[in-house]
């Protein structure tokens, strides 16, 4: 997919267009599936115009489809935010139809298992680049048209991967811990320019790739491994997305907020008490 192609689905009896409020817009990368997809549908829910951005052309189709279905003005745009030409393009048209812009949510991600001597030059290239440079490449593009409504949003979406660590994705963790400090660093250089920047770290949530990816046992392991004793649910993540960008977290910028079920504050820490009691 290249040069942000725009891909619309008709609306029916009932449903609103776009060009009935553009009052406030938000742009969701990866918003095709998963949480960017549930994230997109909370966000439209509030009345805001969603503009998703995905690479999976059929996927987006029927994400718009299901979004505007709702009642909800939606529109997608196809494009591979790892093509750097197609995502200059994509950016520059985005700017041109949307010159104020409430939010933008970097969702999107990819992550490929490999151990270091099987970590070739492409997939690390190919991680950082839709992970961390195109958040940054979106950021700058669009800080314009963020800056302009006078109340601008930018949530990254990280993972905890970029506060621990573990073996086997090593670009993307790599990418994830650049995100949270380029969050940092971008909040303080837009702080006068009426834009806030935040991230969230999600933790493991219950996704059909979570259920896919992972045996029985595995999803056990990682449930047990969670303080709350469970993992979370994509609306658990898309509703502090949601909050991040209204205007109840109006004082709220370079947070990286965990979303995680306190599973960063217990990992690789033993249970003290418990030791204790059994010595």
């Amino acid at each position: 997919m290249r040069g942000g192609k725009q891909v619309d689905r008709p609306t029916g009896e009932g449903m609103v267009t776009m060009d009935e409020d553009t009052e406030r817009v938000v742009v969701v990368t990866g918003g095709s599936r998963g949480m960017g997809y549930v994230t997109a549908e909370t966000l439209g829910r509030t009345g805001a115009t969603v503009v998703v951005v995905s690479n999976d052309e059929e996927r987006l189709a029927d994400a718009v489809g299901r979004l505007q279905s709702e009642g909800i003005r939606a529109s997608g745009w196809a494009c591979d935010l790892g093509d750097r030409a197609a995502r200059t393009a994509t950016i520059e048209r985005l700017r041109n139809e949307f010159p104020v812009i409430q939010a933008l949510v970097n969702n999107a991600g990819i992550a490929e298992l490999h151990r270091l001597e099987e970590t070739v030059d492409d997939v690390w290239d190919a991680t950082l680049e839709v992970n961390l440079t195109a958040a940054f490449a979106l950021i700058r593009g669009l800080a314009g048209c963020l800056s302009a409504s006078g109340r601008g949003s930018v949530v990254n979406v990280g993972s905890v991967m970029g506060t621990l660590a573990t073996v086997g994705i090593l670009p993307y963790c790599a990418s994830k811990a650049g995100l949270q400090h380029l969050t940092r660093a971008l909040a303080l250089e837009l702080a006068t320019k009426n834009v806030r920047v935040n991230a969230i770290t999600p933790g493991f949530i219950r996704t059909d790739m979570f259920e896919t990816v992972n045996t029985p046992a595995a999803q056990r392991a990682i449930i047990d491994a969670h303080p709350m004793g469970r993992i979370g649910a994509m609306t658990e993540v898309a509703n502090v997305v949601k909050f991040l960008c209204s205007e109840d977290a109006s004082f709220v910028t370079g947070v990286v907020l965990p979303v995680d079920g306190a599973l960063t504050c217990r990992v690789a820490v033993p249970d003290l008490l418990a030791l204790s009691e059994a010595a």
